[in-house]
């Protein structure tokens, strides 16, 4: 299993995915459920709206966001990325952590239907991405 989690170009938690500089990527062993790998994703193309391809050919299936507009959450799922938003705001690592030690407690998502153009690109009155991809 990989597991993705917005980050800043600091590293710390971003918690609108559409507003990170990369991903954090934990690769964990299912058996285990403990974390072997960690590294950093920084896709060189388009917004974070146009990640996902990137993300599945890097073999992630699980994304923990803060919060993800509509269109970004489409079309992760449609790869069969599984994605769970309303996380707190903890360091990746606790985040991947506390999600394979199945202790994490989603919240309230940090990204809500109707937004408009907070992260660079825009959104509709129903939160979907109005990125040209």
């Amino acid at each position: 299993m990989k597991i993705a989690i917005p980050i800043t170009d600091t590293h710390e938690f971003s918690a609108h995915y559409g507003a990170s500089n990369g991903l954090a990527c934990f690769e964990a062993d299912d058996a285990t459920r403990t974390l072997l790998i960690a590294s950093v994703l920084t896709p060189t193309e388009g917004t974070p709206c146009s990640w996902p391809d990137r993300l599945h050919a890097e073999g992630v299936t699980v994304m923990l966001v803060g919060g993800m507009g509509s269109g970004a959450r489409a079309r992760c799922e449609a790869l069969g990325i599984e994605v769970i938003d309303g996380m707190p705001e903890l360091s990746p690592a606790m985040l991947a952590v506390s999600f394979l030690n199945g202790t994490l407690q989603p919240g309230e998502s940090a990204c809500q239907p109707g937004e408009h153009d907070h992260h660079g690109h825009g959104h509709d009155h129903a939160g979907h991405c109005n990125c040209e991809h």
